[in-house]
């Protein structure tokens, strides 16, 4: 793929407007070959078989061997996005092959081009015509597809997974769904003001703003008119671009109900809609482009509350001190979560990523995108051991049951002796009363 890389930048340039040649490298082939050699060195360790040991296995099972597979689940339809085009359908084409499947790529529109050239390298390095089978990029194509495939990955809108998921459902087809994200970004008091205001540019810079997770809803304690000032000096480094007509409408309709906007031109973005009210529409709808939303707060308390007012839960970014981030970040609505910086970290190869809530379930890359690609199969095999519960049902099994369960489970040496005392005792009555039963017949 290196050796094709001007032929790759060519067609990907042409799915994806307006990125600049060292962009696309570095967001879109970059971590693809990254991905490649974190699945060449870790992926038959993550799907090896895993025998399952004696420690914590219950003792009436003793004799038992166990031992858990994951294995290929068949053919995975992977329905490509249009932001990033080559990075994220074909790391998780990457991921289907290592765990074994076949894949189907349904293209995004404008993509096509540049997912048959990699379809021909497919085929070219000796891949079977089946295990990349390539749909084109009509709607219908999915809805063809779907009664024929294991499972499902998309990357999407909200309204996309909707729809993807309510066919999936009627087919009992499984879904890994990524949608979307209206990320949060912290801010303390303390934190480095220039490196979060370069940061949040650059989020809404990069790729158009067109990245799930891309800065959305700022809470800033304090240094508001610093911050907007470096703001205004990070973005005015950056290549602006007119806005559309659905984002001038967002930005005036803003304006208008007393939030400031920060631009580096009129009608420009990237823009932050600075000092919105903390009743502000933006704060939990998503608006899908080069916008972002600051809102000035008095504690992390009322950040929180703010934040989880909003449906999604993708990704968050947090700028300040350590010892105040690391324990903020396991109460933030977000899965996938940086500390004093911003995007760049979730490309890591072995990093799991996706969300919860409005933004999807499942996990892409990493072990966890991995293993999302099998099926467990799990064989136990009886080498030694009674096979006691085979037998008629007896007069002692509820006995048996019991005090092994209070034996196994309750708390104190004292009930567990107690317990084990009245089985011998129970034990020992019964074969009195067999004898008996046998001394009346003889």
């Amino acid at each position: 793929m290196v050796q094709d890389k001007d032929k790759i930048l060519a067609l990907l340039g042409k799915a994806r407007t307006n990125s600049s040649p060292s962009e696309l490298l570095s967001s879109e082939l970059l971590p693809l070959l990254d991905a490649c050699r974190f699945l060449e060195k870790e992926s038959a360790a993550i799907l090896a078989p895993r025998k399952l040991g004696k420690d914590g296995q219950p003792a009436w099972l003793w004799g038992v061997d166990t031992v858990v597979y994951h294995e290929p689940v068949g053919k995975v339809l992977i329905l490509a996005p249009g932001n990033y085009p080559l990075f994220l359908p074909m790391v998780q084409a990457l991921h289907a092959w290592a765990a074994g499947n076949e894949v189907w790529l349904k293209s995004a529109p404008g993509s096509l081009a540049l997912h048959q050239y990699l379809h021909q390298l497919f085929l070219d390095a000796g891949g079977r015509e089946s295990a990349f089978v390539l749909l084109g990029e009509e709607v219908e194509q999915f809805e063809k597809s779907l009664p024929l495939v294991q499972k499902v990955v998309l990357v999407g809108s909200l309204e996309t997974g909707r729809s993807v998921l309510s066919q999936a459902g009627e087919a009992l087809v499984p879904v890994v769904a990524e949608l979307s994200g209206w990320d949060s970004v912290f801010i303390h008091p303390e934190a480095d003001l220039e490196r979060a205001a370069q940061a949040v540019a650059f989020g809404l810079a990069i790729n158009q703003g067109r990245t799930c997770v891309a800065p959305r809803r700022i809470f800033l304690r304090g240094h508001v008119e610093k911050f907007e000032s470096l703001f205004l000096e990070a973005i005015g480094k950056r290549e602006a671009r007119p806005l559309t007509q659905q984002e001038s409408q967002v930005v005036a309709a803003s304006v208008e109900a007393g939030a400031k906007a920060l631009q580096s031109g009129e009608n420009m973005g990237p823009v932050l809609l600075s000092r919105i009210p903390k009743n502000h529409e933006l704060l939990s709808k998503e608006q899908f482009g080069a916008l972002a939303v600051l809102c000035v707060v008095e504690s992390d308390q009322e950040a929180l509350e703010l934040a989880r007012s909003c449906p999604f839960a993708l990704g968050a970014t947090l700028f300040g001190p350590e010892d105040w981030a690391e324990p903020l970040a396991h109460q933030v609505p977000a899965q996938v979560i940086s500390i004093n910086d911003i995007i760049v970290p979730t490309a890591d190869p072995r990093v799991p990523f996706g969300g919860s809530g409005q933004s999807g379930f499942g996990r892409m890359r990493g072990a966890e995108g991995l293993l999302e690609m099998t099926q467990t199969r799990t064989v136990s095999v009886r080498r030694s051991g009674g096979l006691d519960h085979l037998l008629a049902p007896g007069p002692l099994d509820k006995l048996i049951v019991e005090k092994y369960l209070v034996m196994s489970h309750a708390p104190g040496l004292a009930r567990k002796g107690r317990a084990l005392l009245e089985l011998v005792m129970g034990i020992a009555r019964e074969r009195i009363r067999k004898r008996r039963l046998r001394y009346r017949k003889s």
